[in-house]
């Protein structure tokens, strides 16, 4: 349960536990995560945080399973209108409709497919190839006050 919310999120702090997400990849499965974040800091709620948190996490175990790749790229990025969290990869890249239910409930790609839309967020279609197997995922970017 500590991997699925970290206690750098009890602390409002997305930044550290993705850091700490991306140290664990590389211990655990040798996958090197370059990370890509805002320059100006954008708090969000605990909900949208361990959101996101869970989209990395869900992504980059997509990565170690599926893309046989040695590296892969996590960012955020923050508009106006939406947070959206991507990770990048070299491998051929998969149709994210693609994850079966297992026991009624979706797998990999899937499963992002499905947080994505209970979150009011989407997946941004499918990637070219070469570009991976985790499509952008935009969210509603909540409002502060």
């Amino acid at each position: 349960m500590a991997r699925t919310r970290p206690a750098a999120l009890r602390d409002g702090d997305l930044a550290s536990a993705v850091g700490n997400l991306r140290l664990d990849m590389q211990a655990r499965y040798g996958l090197q995560v370059a990370v890509e974040w805002p320059s100006s800091p954008y708090p969000l709620p605990l909900a949208s945080a361990v959101t996101v948190y869970r989209f990395f996490q869900e992504a980059l175990l997509n990565v170690v399973k599926h893309a046989d790749v040695d590296g892969a790229t996590a960012e955020l990025a923050v508009t106006e209108d939406s947070v959206t969290a991507e990770v990048r990869d070299e491998a051929a890249g998969c149709d994210p409709e693609s994850g079966r239910p297992e026991r009624g409930r979706p797998v990999g790609p899937g499963l992002i497919t499905e947080r994505a839309r209970r979150t009011g967020g989407r997946v941004a279609g499918a990637r070219d190839p070469g570009r991976g197997t985790n499509p952008p995922w935009p969210l509603p970017r909540p409002r502060r006050g």
